[in-house]
């Protein structure tokens, strides 16, 4: 299987995940690896390493440095300002609030703007 994989395929991922158990999670991560199309091995390695750990605890520090403080995943903040229940129509908000040259996504309607066409075209599957 290529080491490339979609952002498709890493949001199921993180899906799965954030859908575990919590006690059990740290043991059943991998039942998410072969349903999202990942491979197990790259995983395994990372996370045994020292860069592993360096870098969970550091993004630990910068989601507890976030203003507001987060309450919930996804926290997704535009300008600042939490998005709410709205994160599922992240792509209105972003063409409503983006400034420059807007891509191709924000010229569709409202109801083809959803999180996974906008995943799609950005990983290169539309």
């Amino acid at each position: 299987m290529s080491s490339v994989r979609s952002a498709t395929d890493w949001l199921s991922f993180i899906y799965c995940l954030e859908n575990l158990d919590s006690k059990t999670a740290t043991t059943d991560w991998k039942s998410c690896v072969h349903p999202s199309h990942l491979d197990l091995e790259p995983l395994n390695w990372c996370s045994a390493t020292p860069l592993c750990a360096k870098l969970e605890l550091e993004f630990a520090a910068e989601m507890e440095r976030l203003q507001p403080p987060h309450k919930y995943v996804p926290w997704v903040l535009l300008n600042g300002e939490p998005l709410m229940e709205g994160h599922e129509n992240v792509a209105s908000y972003v063409c409503t609030a983006y400034q420059g040259i807007k891509p191709a996504v924000c010229s569709r309607p409202q109801h083809e703007t959803s999180k996974t066409h906008v995943v799609r075209e950005y990983s290169g599957q539309i």
